[in-house]
């Protein structure tokens, strides 16, 4: 055999086949490691797809949630704005018949059972406007702990025997940007859906956390029961207005639309998580609230009215009335003459224009804000060609909120919240008109 072949600088190459041995194990060995290396790559990816996807699905499902909202909210405040004008219409009746009759008149219990009906009829217009987000909200810091506690003291008479809260309050909770009415309202709809949840009784758990996540303070609510629970249909609806699992006649469906909305209009997030028979849990987490003078001002409306606003009206005076609506024209009409005001009542603006110009005096002006041919601060505009002084008061069923979404400014005018009683509807001209106008005489005024 001859020699193996040998290198310059004087050792031995291995045979071929040694060559070849090497090779493929390193390739081996190279192969298996790069294939874990994808495999690992991979699942990575796929993951990171599974996890976008999973992020579209969620976002593309909230899009659509707040899109079907979105389209009932206004449905549901165009229909408030509506039975609003309905419900002016039977307050105000109600108490101008109240006036008329005696303390002891047969029909004084039938006037009342109407005045409780319209108060329960102006507090569901009430809930829609809130699920629409259409609904004044006079933000202020509350703390949260103090108004979950007052409302508690309240869920005794509404839960029953069976059921028990069970309170935890973190000490160093935040103050919140809220309405401490709204708070309450949160804490029973959220009790009450608990309740109902837990048909053999059981526990509401409320406590609350606080929450610093990068720099920004947050108070946490969470309501727990230890229900039912809910399936996946439900889940998927319990936000929905009129959605409800009760029998008909049981329940509106507005309980939680309306925590939401409220949750919505403090500018809050609200989440939820349920097990069948496991019980649901419900959190919410509001902003902390500022220095007090960093909170924005309340709007004026018919809310903030102090003893000094009240004082009594000098005299009496002439009044411009432009609404659209037979109903709500003829009950204000009602309410002003009786308080001694001159009325010239208007359907719309030919006939505002045409009164206005025709006035040798005018001293107030009480106008609709939407209208089918043009605005309120519109006809005020109109009218003021002929009288520049006149002061001017807004009504509408729409909120101010909701007015200045639609680009109408109210200017100076006050603005009076429909539905109105004959009250609430004087304090504001009586607001307006005594401190403006000293002395005013109704003959002149004709």
């Amino acid at each position: 055999m001859p020699p193996a072949p040998t290198l310059l600088i004087g050792f031995s190459l291995p045979e071929p086949w040694g060559y070849a041995f090497v090779a493929l194990g390193a390739l081996a060995i190279a192969s298996i490691a790069w294939i874990g290396v994808l495999r690992v790559r991979v699942r990575q990816q796929m993951e990171q797809i599974r996890v976008h996807f999973a992020k579209e699905a969620e976002l593309e499902s909230r899009l659509r949630q707040g899109q079907k909202l979105e389209a009932i909210g206004q449905l549901a405040g165009g229909i408030a704005h509506d039975f609003n004008n309905l419900l002016t219409v039977i307050n105000g009746c109600s108490e101008l018949l109240g006036q008329t009759l005696s303390a002891g008149h047969p029909g004084q219990d039938l006037l009342a059972d109407i005045r409780r009906a319209g108060d329960r009829a102006t507090a569901l217009t009430g809930q829609l406007l809130l699920f629409s987000r259409q609904r004044p909200v006079d933000l202020a810091p509350v703390d949260l702990n103090v108004a979950i506690a007052d409302a508690v003291r309240l869920l005794g008479r509404v839960l029953g025997e069976t059921v028990s809260v069970e309170t935890r309050f973190e000490p160093d909770l935040p103050s919140v940007r809220a309405d401490i009415g709204l708070v309450h309202q949160v804490i029973v709809n959220l009790a009450v859906n608990a309740r109902d949840a837990m048909p053999g009784g059981g526990t509401i758990r409320i406590h609350t956390d606080r929450i610093d996540d990068d720099g920004k303070v947050r108070a946490r609510l969470s309501v727990v029961d230890t229900g039912v629970g809910m399936d996946d249909s439900t889940q998927r609806k319990i936000f929905e207005p009129f959605f409800t699992t009760k029998e008909i006649g049981q329940g509106t469906g507005l309980g939680l639309a309306t925590v939401y909305g409220i949750v919505q209009a403090l500018g809050g997030e609200i989440r939820f998580r349920s097990r069948l028979g496991k019980g649901t849990t419900f959190e919410i987490d509001l902003p902390a609230a500022g220095r007090t003078e960093e909170l924005e001002a309340p709007p004026e409306t018919m809310h903030s009215i102090s003893a000094d606003d009240l004082t009594p009206i000098p005299s009496r005076g002439t009044v411009l009335l432009v609404e659209d609506d037979v109903m709500v024209r003829s009950t204000a009409r009602r309410v002003l003459t009786r308080n001694g005001f001159h009325v010239l009542s208007a359907e719309g603006v030919a006939d505002a224009v045409r009164l206005a110009r025709e006035a040798k005096r005018l001293d107030l002006l009480l106008t609709d804000v939407v209208m089918p041919q043009l605005s309120g601060p519109d006809v005020a505009a109109l009218v003021r060609q002929f009288h520049p002084e006149v002061r001017l008061v807004f009504m509408s069923g729409y909120t101010p909120e909701e007015i200045a979404r639609q680009g109408i400014e109210l200017g100076d005018g006050r603005f009076v919240q429909k539905p109105f009683t004959a009250e609430s509807l004087m304090e504001g001209v009586r607001i307006v008109v005594s401190k403006t106008v000293p002395d005013l005489d109704l003959d002149a005024a004709r």
